[in-house]
Formats: structure tokens, C-alpha cells, sequence
């Protein structure tokens, strides 16, 4: 038998009258748009939020009158649909529409889209509970209190004005899209120049090596409240996860279904494998030792891109592709001029790099180098052109760099830069029977201290040859015999795919054994 109408309405009065004192009593009875239509927020919410709500609301209710709450900062990390933007908004609303003395809530994002998020979602609540309207008013970027004791700010980086007020409530929102990191800078230190501020920054996973990533490790290290939740949302159905796995690069997937932090947009290489790659012992060579063999790669952008150097050793005795040293440059102002890099900087630096290695092959991309490479010919440096308009050249870097990688031969000292380009990485197919890597750009560049990694790969393969299931003359050109068929189905998919590749080729002599570069 149903509750009767009269019951209905005692609860209703019982429940209003609850609300301004009690958050979770006004979290739980709100009616939201759940993934099944509207719901009581109790009859739906799972145990991930509720403990999320549980550790909230203190902190709200006290920095709400004024008090010192007990704990001040939150991380509440989720993954992609899990309810974070809709549960804050909850959360923001609470104090907003019951103030007890004059309060700013401030939210902060990265862009107006980003920014409106949040505000979405508190129209959404807002019609739901039509009853909420007796409190507040939602404009475009603004949501205030009838009594005008509170309100809600909402502010994005690309929008313009002084962004200096201190708010009691700060929520950053989508932390991992921001680029304007002094925007996060500026709008942190408001907050913590109000003794009684609560912090709250929410994110999906993000990017290794990004600011974002940096405030997360603080946050861990400082004892921050954490709420992360690393797998697919309870709603999410396995139909429209397996769409997302499929439409989806490998990295891309993980990181927001599974709230795995990636490298870069990239899916040349598992974030895992990345990882395994980088060895903080190790430090940058000052100088070259003793049974390694040195080769360098250079990509050099000149406006758009940045440039990049990287010094690869080689030990055949105990099988190591090693990344020695690595320096990178970004385009410059200089008067009135366009950015541009320094070429005499990149040409000072591999003239000096090639003296203390003992350099003996030196591969670049002669599409922004030719002028430069004459330069250091002439200085004797071995320089080795590297076409990127060629098929072939383009699959066998990506070759080698699977090669590298899934064999676990290449490792490199602890580097941002690197690790971040190497995420950059996806090997695409290039029609009619080849790969290659492409990499995204940004503000750091367009991958380039990788490209300069991979320009590289193919001559270090050669050389540590022996050590890859390669015959020492075969350089990346070997025969089917070389290696079982059990051995090549333990290989990844996408070094399967790219070896039958350099089958076929070997097979019409588009590749010639122990060929040079």
C-alpha cells in the first residue's frame, strides 16, 4: 500500500523544515534527473557519493556560519558521467540558498563552456525543485540568494575582469582542461587569504607531468580529502562503454572511463609501458662511457613547433638502448619579429653534444634542416638525412619504437618533457601498406623531443639488433624465420599489424636487407 497524499505532505513539511539546518537531509531529498528519469536523489545515489556528501557537508555548514571547519581542501577526482559536476552543484546550492551571514561561493574553470557546467547543472536541480526558486535566482554566470546574504560566482579564464574577489567557497572545476595555470594560481590564493575558505577541486583524470597533475601529488602529500573514484559510473551501460572503447584512442579510454592518468592523447604506447621506460635513478650522461656506442636525433621546428635534440647510447654487451641526454628549445620574440628558435643555439648544441659523445650518427628531418645539416657537415658532424615523406621511413620508426618499448630495452632518466611527448604518440595507418606516428600539438610543442627519440629508433634497433630477435646485418629488414609465430602472437596488436607490413615489403624488395640509412 502507498504512503497517502496527507502522509505525503508531512513529509514534505518535515523535510523543508530540515533543510536549512541538515545538508544531507537536503542533498538526499532533492529530486534529480537520474539516469532512469527523475528520482529522489536516495532512491539512486551510490555509496561513492554518499561518502563524498558524508565528508562535505561539516565543512559547509561551518564555513556557512562562520566557523572554522575542520578540514578545509578536497580532491574529488571521477570519472567521465560518475555525477561530480551534478553532486557539487548540490553542494554549492546548499549554502547559497541558506546562508547565515554574507557568503561568496566561487566557482572556476577553465573556459565559459567548462565554467557553465556547473551552473547547468544548478538550473537542472533548480527546475526539479521548483520550491527552490522561493531562495535563489539563476543568471548566465551568477547564481544569488533572494536575500542577497550569498552568492554564486562563476568564472572562466577566457572570460575578462578581475577575478579578485575572496571567496569563502572555491570550487576549481575540470582542473585538468585548464591551460591558463596563473588563473588557478590567482584564484587559490584568494581563497587561502580567507582563513575559513574551503577549497574543493574537482577533475577527470588528466595528464602526467601537467600543473594539474603537480596540484594532485600536493594534494596527496598535504592530506587533502580525497574522493577518487577510478572505474566506469554504475549507470553507464556496458553497450555504451564498449562504443566509447571502440571510438576512443587506448589512452583516451582510460583516462576517462577508468581515471587512468595518461602521458599525452596519444596510443603509440600504454601509459603502463610508458612508466616502465623511466628510471629516477638515472641522471642525464655529462659525458659518454665506456662500451656505448652514442647516435643523436634532431627535429627542428623553427616558428610553429619547438625543436628537439635527443642522444641515444647503445650497449650491445648488456642489450640497452639508453636516452643519454636530451635538450629542447621553443620559438622566441625577439624585437618585432615573429617567435622563432634559436638556430644557433641548436647548432652550438649539437656541435658540442657530438664532441663530448663521440657522436657517430646524427639523423634529422631535412624538411626545416637542410641549411643547418651543410652547416654541421662542414664542422664533421655524420649527419644522416631522414625524409618524413617517406613510407618507409615512417614505418620503420614505428616500428622501432614499438620494438623498443615492448622489449623493454629503452629506458631514460626521470623527464616531464620526454615523458609528456612520448604520450603524444599514435600510430596510425598510411595507406596503401604502411605506419606511421603522428603526434598532437601544444603548448610544449608538437612531440618534438620524441620525433627526435624516434628518428633515432631505427638506427639503435640495428645496432642492438641481436637483442630484438634481429640478425646483426638485418638492420630493421628481417624475414619471417627470424622469429616463431608464438612469439609474434604475444606481441601487442598494433606491432603484429605493422610487422606484416615489413613482411609483405620484404617480399616485393621494397626494403633490401642490411640496407643503410
Amino acid at each position: 500500500m502507498g504512503i497517502s497524499n496527507n502522509r505525503k505532505k508531512e513529509l514534505k513539511v518535515a523535510y523543508l523544515k530540515h533543510c536549512p539546518n541538515d545538508f544531507m537531509t537536503f542533498a538526499r531529498g532533492l529530486d534529480i534527473p537520474s539516469a532512469n528519469g527523475p528520482k529522489l536523489l536516495y532512491e539512486c545515489i551510490y555509496d561513492y557519493q554518499t561518502k563524498c556528501f558524508e565528508s562535505l557537508a561539516p565543512s559547509l555548514k561551518a564555513v556557512r556560519d562562520g566557523n572554522m571547519p575542520e578540514c578545509r581542501r578536497f580532491w574529488v577526482e571521477r570519472t567521465k558521467k560518475a555525477g561530480k559536476d551534478s553532486d557539487l552543484a548540490i553542494a554549492l546550492l546548499w549554502p547559497c540558498c541558506f546562508p547565515t551571514r554574507p557568503l561568496l561561493i566561487q566557482v572556476g574553470a577553465a573556459d565559459k563552456k567548462q565554467a557553465g557546467i556547473v551552473r547547468r547543472r544548478i538550473k537542472d536541480i533548480v527546475y526539479y525543485n521548483s520550491w527552490l526558486e522561493k531562495y535563489v535566482n539563476v543568471h548566465n554566470y551568477q547564481v544569488v540568494n533572494k536575500n542577497g546574504l550569498a552568492s554564486i560566482e562563476i568564472v572562466s579564464a577566457d572570460i575578462a575582469g578581475a577575478h579578485g574577489e575572496t571567496p569563502d567557497i572555491l570550487l576549481l572545476n575540470e582542473l585538468s582542461h585548464v591551460v591558463k595555470w596563473e588563473f588557478i594560481e590567482n584564484l587559490l590564493d584568494n581563497a587561502r587569504g580567507v582563513p575559513r575558505s574551503v577549497i574543493i577541486v574537482a577533475t577527470n583524470a588528466g595528464f602526467v607531468g601537467t600543473k594539474a597533475h603537480s596540484l594532485r601529488l600536493e594534494a596527496v602529500e598535504e592530506n587533502w580529502k580525497t574522493f577518487i573514484y577510478k572505474q566506469p559510473a554504475p549507470w553507464i551501460s556496458k553497450q555504451d562503454l564498449r562504443e566509447a572503447e571502440r571510438t576512443s584512442t587506448s589512452s583516451r579510454y582510460k583516462r576517462l572511463w577508468w581515471g587512468i592518468w595518461a602521458s599525452g592523447k596519444g596510443d603509440a604506447i600504454d601509459e603502463e609501458d610508458i612508466k616502465r621506460c623511466f628510471d629516477s635513478s638515472l641522471k642525464p650522461l655529462k659525458k659518454m662511457e665506456k662500451e656505448w656506442i652514442y647516435i643523436a636525433g634532431l627535429d627542428l621546428g623553427i616558428r610553429r613547433d619547438h625543436a628537439g635534440l635527443v642522444i641515444l647510447g647503445i650497449n650491445r654487451n648488456e642489450g640497452i638502448i639508453r636516452v643519454a641526454f636530451m635538450e629542447a628549445w621553443k620559438p622566441v620574440k625577439k624585437g618585432k619579429r615573429r617567435p622563432e628558435v634559436d638556430l644557433m643555439m641548436v647548432e652550438s648544441a649539437c656541435i658540442k653534444y657530438y664532441k663530448r659523445f663521440n657522436i657517430c650518427w646524427f639523423g634529422y628531418d631535412p624538411y626545416q634542416a637542410a641549411l643547418l645539416s651543410q652547416r654541421l657537415v662542414k664542422k664533421g658532424l655524420p649527419m644522416q638525412e631522414i625524409t618524413f615523406s617517406s613510407s618507409v621511413n615512417l614505418t620503420r620508426m614505428a616500428v622501432a619504437l614499438k620494438l623498443m618499448v615492448d622489449n623493454h630495452v629503452l629506458t631514460c632518466y626521470e623527464d616531464n618533457r620526454l615523458r609528456k611527448d612520448l604520450g603524444k604518440l599514435s600510430i596510425v595507418e598510411r595507406p596503401p601498406s604502411g605506419y606511421k606516428l603522428e603526434a598532437v600539438s601544444d603548448e610544449t610543442g608538437h612531440a618534438d623531443v620524441a620525433i627526435a627519440l624516434v628518428i633515432c629508433g631505427p638506427k639503435a634497433v640495428e645496432l642492438l639488433a641481436g637483442r630484438l630477435g634481429l640478425q646483426a646485418t638485418d638492420s630493421l629488414d628481417y624475414e619471417a624465420d627470424n622469429i616463431t609465430d608464438e612469439e609474434i602472437e604475444e606481441w601487442p596488436e598494433e606491432l603484429r599489424d605493422i610487422y606484416q607490413v615489413y613482411d609483405n615489403m620484404n617480399d616485393n624488395n621494397v626494403i633490401k636487407r642490411g640496407s643503410e640509412w
